[in-house]
């Protein structure tokens, strides 16, 4: 028979299988990567039907951010100027076609699959939205079909709404446990990786300020910090202040610095179980980013170098880009080794935590047992 606990102490946690956190963290990952399509899809929908007519500049800034978004390449890359006239069809098979990887359906449905798989994890809360949002998506296609013309935004409200009960139920009622750290380690990895695609894809280069004040307010609103930054600063869209706020705000949780101490705090507490006296590469990576980003300056990220060379940097590649005043190099080389080392986190964490054998296998011979 068990003995008694004493007062204060947790109790142990259950072994997990590598297939367990696998599904947990993948879970976590493709909710994220769906949200942050559909927030800036929405986006797009939602400024391209307003009263103000968006610049061309910006909405051609924000076509290819979708693309990178997603990586449903060639998509708003491409030279084609009906494309961008016409960007209705494209944007339709980048929220419906569930054979393109990277579409909104596509990452749904995998992140569906992932909860399948672990249902014995999930409360019968998260399992009743998960179903809620299995039939949205037998739903989207009729509903987009029908609003595309009107109002194809409000259609994928419900979808955001979904995802984020998800994540709100899991955050309030799940026990701190492996498989709930692993979840929030593969929404936090997913958030940063976003952030940093968005930032690189809208404010490297730099437009006519009018140009880029409604391409930053339109970042802040896919980041969901449009009101908030309104309140803090009082004033007209600054760079320097937009960029503090998503990338250094520790008070944010959209922020990239937010992602990363939160993704820092669940690599202690596993390491802490493990009993390692050795860094492993995955929070070596994590660490690296964590130094470069604390260290940066937002008044020097948002300085523009005019004598950038368009031939030397990407986003004048794009066949679509719009043409600009000069680049925020400063900008695009911390975004740039953020995301790689954030790719390298994952990939290491696959190696280290998730078993690709046929058959089940136990985290760490068993020792992931107190917390």
């Amino acid at each position: 028979m068990r003995d008694v606990l004493a007062a204060g102490e947790t109790p142990p946690e259950t072994d997990l299988t590598s297939r367990v956190v696998e599904n947990m963290f993948w879970m976590g990952r493709y909710a994220e990567r769906a949200e942050s399509s559909l927030r800036l899809l929405r986006t797009i929908f939602t400024t391209s039907d307003s009263d103000d007519e968006l610049p061309s500049e910006v909405y051609q800034q924000l076509l290819l951010a979708i693309t990178k978004i997603t990586a449903t390449y060639p998509g708003f890359t491409q030279i084609d100027p009906d494309l961008l006239n016409h960007p209705e069809q494209e944007l339709k098979s980048i929220i419906l076609d569930a054979n393109r990887v990277g579409s909104v359906h596509s990452s749904l449905q995998a992140m569906i699959t992932s909860a399948d798989e672990i249902k014995e994890m999930m409360s019968t809360d998260v399992i009743g939205i998960i179903n809620d949002l299995r039939d949205e998506l037998i739903r989207l296609e009729y509903s987009l079909n029908n609003t595309m013309n009107s109002a194809p935004e409000e259609v994928l409200d419900p979808l955001v709404t979904d995802l984020m009960a998800i994540s709100g139920v899991m955050h309030e009622s799940m026990v701190r446990t492996l498989g709930w750290r692993f979840f929030d380690m593969g929404r936090r990895l997913e958030r940063a990786l976003q952030t940093c695609i968005l930032l690189r894809a809208t404010l490297i280069k730099t437009l006519p300020p009018d140009e880029q004040s409604i391409l930053l307010e339109n970042v802040l609103i896919c980041l969901e910090s449009n009101m908030t930054y309104r309140r803090r600063y009082r004033a007209r869209l600054d760079m320097t202040y937009g960029l503090e706020f998503t990338i250094l705000d520790r008070s944010n949780p959209r922020s990239l610095i937010f992602q990363l101490e939160t993704l820092v705090e669940h690599s202690e507490k596993i390491l802490g179980l493990e009993q390692r006296q050795v860094l492993p590469k995955w929070s070596k990576y994590l660490l690296d980013v964590m130094t470069a980003v604390r260290s940066c300056d937002p008044a020097e990220l948002s300085v523009t170098d005019t004598r950038a060379s368009s031939n030397n940097n990407e986003l004048d590649a794009e066949a679509n880009a719009p043409k600009a005043l000069g680049s925020r190099i400063a900008l695009e080389q911390l975004l740039a080794r953020s995301q790689e080392q954030l790719l390298k986190t994952s990939d290491t964490i696959s190696d280290r935590y998730f078993d690709h054998s046929d058959s089940p296998q136990i985290l760490n011979n068993g020792r992931w047992d107190l917390e």
